[in-house]
């Protein structure tokens, strides 16, 4: 792993007074570091399930707050990533594609949903191109990691990233803030909430987010700004309790979405198709720029994403049990029109409509807490429909995409069979109907059927030493549905096979001092089936062809500690270490840059190459996770010092470990000053503070090695109040 320059120590003392909201999976307090609370009272979890501590939780679980987020400067999905050991959270073109310890999703068709499992309010969000997102209203993220089949369903065999936003409160709660920053960022936030009627048995809240950037990436073709954001979402709940025991709840939220950052890259050293057709009228540094934060597509790409999502929840209490039940519906429409060649040189364009819906029901009944026996039961139902409706690429007309119906029954159950010794079992059925369509007029549709059944059972034996501390063992499995990528006629009738994933862990979580927890876990997945996708060209037509990589094994480690020494004074630390290894993999398909006359004329070819031995993609063997906080008594007010640091080593973007991220660390620090009051406060924040050069996003095809970077170094300033 890279170490920091001299130039760079600056930026990470500035950055060494922060939560790291990553190390919050310790039972330590969920307020924000530096504020008076001597008690320090435990996080409280739902990982699986039913209300308990998270000392008590036998798995590997990072759970962050929002203000932890806000304060670690993790404002999308995608932050979650500098914030969450083990987790790295990736774009590749329209798609979100989030990796738990190696396990993560390498495909980006329509319908195929990501290996770790995305929840907001319990609801599936089984769209990648609609999980990038602003955070906001959140009152806590759960990040549970390991296949988590048996509780959270198909296609979990990474983990589930479980997002909980705040409930309606009966007592009127107000808030509202606005930023201002480099690069023309301009964001507001306002969430009201409050009890509608008199007697306090219906409540409501309403909530709303909106940025926009005027972009960090010049077009030095069109010799234009671009990279540009404009976001916005509003999220209303109603919360309806007619009597004890009983509580309705109905939520609806819509979010919007254009940015063209992922879409405005540069050919990773000057490798694409464009080079070929060279123009001697534009110079080649203005044709295929090298230089970061530069892109000469030939226009202006497009990315506009539209969600709508309605859910409604309904609980009882039965006494010896708790019923629940949800039901939820969404529809989300992306349009983008993107440069492929990322170059002036060519212009090969891909204008694509992808248009999904999904339908999303289950209901669970779960034992009253207090007994020796804990158990839950369940049956889950899933409907969807995901396509490109159509897809223009370079000319060239295609509709298709897959529809899945899904069911799903679960049970598990804990015993304590001696004083403080629990034993878990639990098991998943799952079945999975797919049928895929592809048609490129004027040719016939063509059609796809495939049905899949899975049998998904845990295992865990937990030993709680102290009031404080645990120790466990645990057998799980995972199992992703297979899937098609019909993007070619092949494709349409030819799916990839299911996955497996079979995972071991054995970790420990304590308290081992007042103000010092620690936690610790070591694990091995074996991992077979991959579904991994190759973009490559298909009857002159560009196309995500799947194929199944036979067996990997990622073996790791995991430690996280949390240390207070005052109530005002934390520090965090967290240390991931992965060997994340595909083992048998004799026959895929990479692509490699095109040679031609022993000269690389641009672009790439597709081969089939023995990868064995070879490392997952986006899977860093080693990163570092580093914070800690100051408050201190100012003029009646507080002024609390805040930043975290990760720090990354290389990763590999595709199976054939030709294209890497470099190591990097990203650094990110604040410092607010809240009135006397509470009511009104000031915060000065700085991110990428050492002004480090990492992928936000990357498309490896036979056209480019296509990538965009994140934002570099900015700074920015925050006014709150609340009521």
């Amino acid at each position: 792993m890279r170490g920091t320059t001299v130039r760079n120590i600056a930026g990470i003392v500035f950055a060494a007074a922060a939560p790291c909201p990553a190390m919050a999976q310790a039972e330590g307090s969920s307020a924000m570091p530096g504020q008076a609370n001597v008690a320090d009272p435990d996080i409280v979890v739902t990982a699986q399930r039913r209300v308990e501590r998270l000392v008590d939780v036998p798995m590997s679980v990072t759970a962050i707050s929002g203000k932890e987020l806000e304060a670690a400067g993790a404002s999308t999905t995608q932050d979650l990533t500098l914030v969450t050991p083990g987790l790295l959270i990736a774009r590749s073109s329209t798609f979100t594609q989030p990796t738990i310890r190696g396990i993560g999703n390498r495909n980006s068709g329509p319908g195929d949903e990501p290996n770790v499992s995305i929840f907001i309010d319990g609801v599936l969000q089984s769209e990648q191109a609609s999980t990038f997102f602003e955070l906001a209203d959140i009152e806590r993220i759960e990040v549970l990691k390991g296949p988590q089949g048996t509780l959270f369903g198909r296609n979990a065999t990474g983990g589930a990233i479980n997002i909980i936003t705040h409930s309606p409160k009966p007592e009127l709660e107000g808030s509202a803030s606005i930023s201002a920053g480099r690069f023309g960022y301009l964001k507001g936030t306002a969430v009201l909430s409050g009890a509608l009627n008199k007697s306090g048995t219906l409540l409501g809240s309403i909530s709303g987010v909106g940025v926009r950037d005027h972009g960090f990436i010049d077009n030095v073709f069109l010799d234009k700004r671009v990279g540009g954001r404009k976001a916005y979402a509003s999220r209303a709940k109603l919360f309806f309790v007619p009597r004890d025991g009983m509580e309705f709840q109905l939520n609806g939220l819509y979010s919007s979405n254009e940015d063209n950052s992922a879409f405005s890259g540069q050919p990773l050293n000057g490798n694409t198709v464009g080079r070929r057709t060279p123009d001697p009228a534009i110079p080649i540094d203005i044709a295929v720029p090298t230089v970061p934060y530069r892109t000469a597509t030939n226009f202006v790409p497009t990315l506009k994403a539209r969600t709508w999502f309605v859910d409604g929840h309904a609980k009882v209490d039965l006494g010896f049990a708790t019923l629940q039940g949800l039901a939820s519906y969404s529809k989300s429409h992306i349009r983008t029109i993107s440069d492929l060649d990322v170059s002036a040189w060519a212009n090969q364009s891909n204008d694509q409509n992808l248009k999904a819906h999904s339908s999303n029901e289950e209901l669970n009944i779960t034992s009253a807490p207090g007994s020796r026996l804990q158990w839950i039961g369940g049956v889950s139902f899933f409907q969807g429909r995901s396509f490109y409706d159509p897809q223009v690429l370079n000319g060239s007309t295609r509709i298709y995409g897959q529809k899945t119906r899904a069911f799903s029954a679960f049970g598990e159950a804990t015993y304590e069979i001696f004083d403080r010794l629990f034993v878990t079992g639990g098991i998943r059925y799952s079945e999975d109907k797919r049928i895929s369509t592809y048609i490129a007029p004027p040719a016939a549709a063509i059609h796809g059927r495939v049905k899949y059944t899975d049998v998904s059972p845990r295992a865990v034996v937990r030993w709680e030493f102290g009031e404080d501390a645990n120790l466990y063992a645990s057998y799980s499995e995972g199992y992703k549905s297979g899937t098609f990528n019909a993007g070619t006629a092949v494709g349409a009738v030819v799916p990839a096979k299911p996955e497996r994933v079979e995972a071991y862990e054995v970790g420990g979580k304590a308290r081992l001092l007042p103000g010092l927890t620690v936690t610790a876990a070591a694990f091995h997945y074996q991992y077979t089936n991959l579904q991994t996708t190759v973009i490559t060209t298909v009857n002159g037509v560009l196309s995500g062809v799947l194929q199944n990589a036979p067996e990997a094994d990622v073996k790791g480690l995991e430690a996280t500690a949390v240390w207070r020494p005052t109530p005002r004074l934390q520090f965090n630390a967290g240390l991931s270490l992965l060997r994340p290894r595909i083992t048998d993999f004799p026959n895929a398909s990479v692509n490699v840059p095109t040679i031609v006359d022993d000269v690389a004329v641009g672009g790439n070819s597709a081969v089939s190459r023995d990868v064995s031995g070879n490392d997952l993609i986006r899977a860093p063997r080693r990163s570092l996770n580093l914070g800690a906080s100051y408050g201190i008594d100012i003029a009646g007010g507080e002024l609390v010092f805040a930043g975290n640091a990760l720090f990354s080593a290389k990763y590999y973007l595709e199976l054939g470990n030709r294209v890497v991220q470099p190591a990097y660390e990203v650094v990110n620090g604040s410092i607010t000053y809240t009135l006397p009051g509470d009511h009104f406060s000031v915060s000065v924040f700085g991110q990428n503070l050492t002004k480090q050069l990492y992928f936000q996003s990357n498309t490896i095809s036979t056209i480019a090695d296509t990538v965009s970077y994140s934002k570099p170094r900015w700074f920015g300033v925050t006014l709150s109040a609340k009521l």
